[in-house]
């Protein structure tokens, strides 16, 4: 056991939740800091420790925080959003921030917490002299949000105009669905039937989108939710999967509602992000759970499922206690597992590192507390992993538990399309000539993220003697309108292109799952010269691997990151290969030991391919995963529902 883990299990052991000293030495831990603790940990741990502590707070506890909202508001998102938290439903301190709110710099942050802490401090001339005065987006999003929160219906003419002003389309957006909410406060909400014969099940997804695939945020999370909908389907569930669209920065026109089959309907909620990450949904936790609670109005749902320790599953999961709908969490061991060297040792992070992570691994506390059911990766996860991470595990009297491993689906798809047309394409500003297709390949997918390890990949092909024998080829990413990170990555690989390497280096952008498992199972049963084809995954780590998976059933070799979830179901040598891949020296060192010729000839391979594609029809199969995950829902929605505080 780690450091870190010795110190959460000594913290849950000696420190009750209402006990500062617990979380301080938790902050002090994770920053390295000598006393006295940084201001904002110290802040962030104090206002938690006041939560979790009874109703009934003292006078002393009742000046501290109106200290706090007269000194901190506005100094950090961090102490923002916990000062809002301890503020909840506290009408006394309505008064201290409308003292607050004469201060213009703190508009925004003065709104954002009266909406997170569900007070109503201000009336409607406030929030429209605030709408005249502002232009800075933020400022104006965030007093929208508080209009929407106040019902100030008698503000509608106003919030129009602004609808129709010269603003960015993100404001104008959240005008004119603070406009539709507001029209219907009058209207009473019509309860769907809580005893619908069959289990309903929504979804979050903040990183990507079931529907673009490979592009932007959206890698494994988005096809594992999009097939596991289909398998659903055939339990009779019917899923709705909420998808964060970042109406500040989302390069893609929003299609509202998508159905992507006659089960499994995707619903996009237009929220104005300071930036796509967990920093921005810090910052949007109130506006994530207003625009959740407009996506949702009027319905009834049996679960809601979130997958993520960040402030967007915070924000669905108070939306579904506020609806006494059951929690789902899928709890992970990140950032947990990765605070510590490889000795165990506690890694000192800088003061900002260090309060995201503790906001994190305090935001899965609580979603484990508020949790009905919890979910993990991989059958022996509880047990191996998260139970050193969460000695709260140790007593879950009332919650359900399911280890799932992640599945795939294991009928190959028909090769109806011609693989080596699409790799040729001489549109493509990287693409492979058909005199190369002779050569084996290495193939990678995924979606352009640091952490995804492509601009490596590259640099291992291309300064080593494996661009001589191998062709290389790309799969993921918007290529015609990048985000940012994105652009970043396919620039850092462009500048490793040289001429001796035309013609072996394809990007190809990223395409529907459909077509991704169709140019592996074409890839798969080529046969080229001097070699095999193969499948790297070169990410820093993985999570789990679904398309290790699918790249394994249809029939590649496939070598995969040592740290993460795919040591978990490959055996070096006998289905697969493990590989380090923390930086390009050391990945091309690896790929150049284990892609020998002697090694990688197709009779030596063929026992491994055939060991590969066992292990995932046996244990990693998509029926499989949607039969257990169908069970698990039946079984959270059967559960009598307990208030969590």
């Amino acid at each position: 056991m780690n450091q870190f883990a010795q110190l959460r299990h000594q913290i849950y052991l000696d420190h009750a939740p209402d006990d500062p000293e617990g979380y301080r030495c938790l902050a002090a831990a994770l920053s390295q800091s000598s006393e006295p603790l940084e201001p904002v940990l110290e802040s962030m741990a104090r206002l938690h420790a006041s939560v979790q502590a009874s109703d009934e707070s003292d006078g002393h506890d009742a000046d501290w925080l109106a200290s706090m909202i007269r000194s901190q508001l506005g100094r950090s998102p961090y102490i923002d959003r916990y000062l809002a938290d301890a503020l909840c439903q506290r009408d006394e301190f309505a008064a201290t921030l409308r003292q607050c709110a004469t201060q213009v710099e703190l508009t925004g942050a003065v709104a954002a917490v009266a909406v997170g802490a569900q007070l109503r401090p201000f009336d409607a001339a406030w929030v429209a002299d605030q709408l005249r005065q502002h232009r800075d987006p933020d400022i104006l999003i965030d007093v929208l949000s508080y209009a929407s929160a106040a019902g100030l219906v008698e503000l509608e003419a106003e919030i129009a105009a602004l609808s129709a002003a010269e603003q960015p389309w993100g404001v104008r957006a959240e005008a004119l669905s603070v406009l539709h909410e507001l029209s219907e406060e009058s209207t009473p909400e019509v309860a769907a039937d809580p005893e619908s014969p069959r289990p309903q099940l929504a979804q979050a997804v903040f990183y990507g989108d079931p529907s673009r695939m490979g592009k932007g945020g959206s890698g494994g999370l988005g096809t594992l939710v999009r097939e596991l909908g289909v398998g659903l389907a055939q339990h009779a569930i019917p899923v709705l999967t909420l998808v964060g669209y970042d109406s500040k920065t989302c390069r893609y026109p929003l299609q509202v509602e998508q159905r992507l089959d006659s089960n499994h309907e995707v619903r996009r909620v237009p929220i104005y992000l300071p930036s796509h990450n967990p920093a921005g949904f810090l910052r949007a936790e109130h506006r994530i759970v207003r625009a959740t609670e407009r996506a949702l109005h009027g319905e009834h749902h049996r679960v809601v499922h979130v997958r993520f320790l960040d402030n967007a599953s915070r924000a669905v999961a108070k939306v579904a206690s506020s609806r006494r709908w059951p929690l789902v969490t899928t709890l992970t061991p990140d950032p947990h597992r990765n605070l510590c060297t490889p000795e165990g040792h506690i890694n000192p992070c800088s003061a900002e590192a260090a309060r995201e992570v503790f906001n994190r691994i305090l935001i899965g506390d609580q979603l484990l507390h508020w949790s009905r059911g919890l979910a993990a990766i991989g059958r022996n996860a509880f047990a191996h992993e998260l139970i050193h991470y969460f000695p709260q595990l140790e007593n879950t009297c009332g919650k359900v538990l399911a280890a799932i491993d992640e599945g795939v689906a294991t009928t190959l798809p028909p090769v109806a399309l011609d693989p080596a047309a699409l790799l040729c394409n001489p549109q493509l500003d990287l693409a492979l000539t058909p005199q190369q297709l002779a050569t084996p390949l290495i193939v990678s997918v995924g979606r352009l993220h640091p952490i995804k390890g492509q601009v490596n990949l590259v640099r291992a092909w291309a300064h080593s003697p494996l661009w001589q024998r191998y062709n290389l080829v790309i799969i993921g990413g918007d290529l015609d309108t990048p985000s940012g990170e994105e652009r970043a990555i396919i620039d850092a690989i462009r500048a490793e292109w040289r001429a001796e390497l035309q013609g072996r280096l394809c990007h190809l952008p990223a395409q529907d799952n459909t077509t991704v498992r169709a140019i592996l199972a074409w890839s798969g049963q080529r046969q080229p010269t001097g070699g095999a084809d193969v499948y790297v995954c070169a990410s820093l780590k993985e999570e789990f691997g679904l398309s290790i998976l699918e790249a394994m059933v249809a029939g590649l070799p496939v070598c995969a990151p040592l740290r993460g979830g795919p040591k978990t179901y490959l055996r070096h040598g006998v289905n697969g290969f493990l590989i380090d891949t923390r930086d390009a020296q050391v990945l091309r060192k690896e790929l150049c030991a284990l892609l020998t010729r002697e090694r990688t000839d197709c009779s030596a391979l063929r026992a491994l391919k055939h060991k590969a594609r066992q292990t995932v029809e046996q244990q990693y199969s998509l029926t499989a995963m949607a039969a257990e995950y169908a069970e698990f829902y039946r079984r959270v929605a059967a559960q009598p529902y307990e208030v969590s505080s």
